[in-house]
């Protein structure tokens, strides 16, 4: 799959690498020892005239400086051997132009993201502009270790734009049972992460809870590239709640056999948590969450077949009781009936004291 933002010329980045991967004569050695440039052949054509690719070793947990314009375009290669996590790419600029933004592209073995920067939220007539944009790379199942990263970076503008460019390792990316997680989020800084059931336990519930009331919307989703991070869109977003300061999701292995991600996204505007929403440009959220064991729905379902067993089983207890109180009753009544002649018989000397007997007997 892949994702292209306006104005995203990825046919000829993707080219441009290939072409200066390929020992272009012509090549030289930046200052910095880490890149190559060269300007393209004359049998490349582009809409930009003379657009310089520039080609550097990208190294994990490394800070990038890079400055660019119209006629440069860097290409960061990070090779297999680093990325044996999970990898989250982040990119900052205080100088991008939103009419001529910076556009990202990182492209894997089985899929290619792209974004812009800054990234533009609008809500009504307000808009806020983020300088500031990281997402985590989509592990291509149990080959991940082996899957090279190539970023692209590029933009339109004519004036020198200068940006950060930083790779790391996402070392916490699995989320154990019981186990409490503290993360901050923004509408540009989704974060997701991953869960797998052992063999001990074939349901979970997952809590949420934040202290302040920033919309955002907690996503189930299959262990599976691509991972929808992004608002508004509906690719593959698996089960889903909007959460403002709680919320729960019942899972089960049946449902997810080789697991599943915890996406968090969170909302530009608080429109799909609350009927009247405000703008806020500096929109964070902070919050936790964890993963417990539940009952499966077998569980559920011999818990209430043994409660309906035990009101059953009172039941008759109850029945038991009163038929025999009943059975008791009517005996005595019987008795009564059939000794009331000789009890009322006033010569018989016993007939008082015998009608007391009966009396106490029948209380």
């Amino acid at each position: 799959m892949m994702i292209v933002l306006p104005n995203t010329r990825v046919d000829v980045f993707i080219l441009m690498y290939f072409t200066v991967a390929q020992s272009v004569p012509g090549l030289q050695i930046n200052d910095s020892g880490d890149c190559i440039s060269s300007n393209l052949p004359t049998n490349v054509t582009t809409e930009r005239n003379n657009v310089q690719p520039i080609v550097c070793d990208g190294k994990i947990n490394t800070v990038y400086q890079v400055t660019l314009n119209y006629s440069v375009t860097y290409i960061y290669q990070f090779p297999a051997a680093q990325v044996q996590n999970p990898t989250r790419i982040t990119v900052e600029s205080k100088s991008a132009n939103p009419e001529y933004p910076i556009i990202v592209v990182v492209e894997q073995q089985e899929s290619v993201l792209s974004w812009q920067l800054p990234l533009i939220l609008q809500h009504d007539s307000d808009s806020y502009s983020y300088e500031q944009t990281s997402h985590t790379l989509c592990p291509n199942g149990e080959e991940a270790n082996n899957d090279e990263i190539i970023i692209i970076i590029s933009t339109r503008s004519k004036i020198d734009v200068t940006l950060t460019l930083k790779a790391v390792l996402v070392d916490n990316f699995n989320v154990n049972l019981k186990e409490n997680r503290t993360i901050t989020v923004t509408p540009s800084e989704p974060q997701y992460y991953k869960f797998i059931f052992s063999s001990q336990f074939s349901s979970a519930t997952l809590f949420v809870e934040s202290h302040n009331l920033v919309c955002m919307t907690l996503s189930i989703q299959n262990i599976t590239c691509p991972v929808t991070d992004l608002q508004g869109s509906n690719n593959n977003i698996g089960m889903w709640e909007t959460v403002s300061s709680k919320g729960g999701i019942m899972l089960t292995r049946a449902e997810y056999p080789l697991g599943f991600y915890i996406v968090f996204i969170v909302h530009s505007d608080d429109n799909a948590c609350f009927t009247k929403s405000t703008f806020q440009e500096n929109r964070s959220k902070t919050l936790s969450f964890r993963l417990e064991p539940s009952l499966g729905p077998d569980k559920y379902l011999i818990a209430i077949l043994a409660v309906f067993g035990i009101l059953f089983v009172f039941c008759l207890i109850v029945c038991f009781t009163h038929f025999w109180i009943e059975t008791r009753d009517d005996h005595y009544n019987r008795l009564i009936n059939d000794e009331l002649p000789f009890i009322q018989d006033s010569s018989n000397p016993l007939s008082s004291e015998v009608y007391e007997v009966v009396k106490y007997v029948k209380i």
